[in-house]
């Protein structure tokens, strides 16, 4: 029997304030206008910039939520601003259009990552090798591919959580398995 195909994905993410979620859902309708894009606008509350995967699986096993959650815990930063300042579609099926956040600016995220990976290693999760150019904001699946370009303006807003999602994969739905305040 062939196996199953993984139903949740794990992951760590930024999330936007309900404000920024808003200029950025009003960007996505825009430029699937202009750039004639056939893909579904996204849902408000799975907007996120991807920060760490932490694995594939064909039901989350409670203790991976668990070894995830503890790494988290153990993470220390302060809230920072994240800039997004490019638009690109990502080489695939769908040619996922998506926000990166290349800014110089964007040092405390890079920080942020470092410290959670460092910290899942130490729970003895296995390594997830990013798959995407990281950080990264997806917009849409735009069906046709998009060349870089810059963003202007581009879009900001203060990281003041890290939390933890599972993506329930083909469902189009995400659940908030935990979150930590950046203090």
């Amino acid at each position: 029997m062939p196996p199953s195909e993984p139903q949740d994905a794990l992951f760590f993410a930024l999330l936007p304030d309900p404000d920024v979620a808003g200029e950025i859902l009003a960007l996505a309708k825009r430029l699937h206008f202009e750039l004639d894009l056939s893909g579904p606008l996204p849902a408000p509350e799975r907007l996120h910039v991807s920060l760490k995967p932490v694995g594939a699986y064909e039901n989350l096993p409670d203790k991976i939520a668990t070894l995830a959650s503890k790494a988290a815990g153990a993470v220390r930063a302060h809230p920072f601003e994240i800039t997004c300042d490019h638009l690109i579609s990502f080489v695939g099926d769908q040619h996922p259009l998506v926000l990166t956040c290349d800014a110089p600016s964007n040092i405390e995220v890079q920080n942020l990552y470092r410290q959670l990976n460092a910290a899942l290693v130490k729970t003895g999760l296995p390594r997830v090798k990013k798959t995407a150019p990281f950080p990264h904001l997806t917009l849409l699946y735009g069906g046709r591919p998009v060349p870089r370009m810059p963003l202007d303006p581009p879009i900001s807003w203060i990281v003041r959580e890290l939390v933890l999602v599972n993506s329930h994969q083909g469902k189009g739905r995400h659940e908030h398995v935990a979150s930590w305040p950046l203090r």
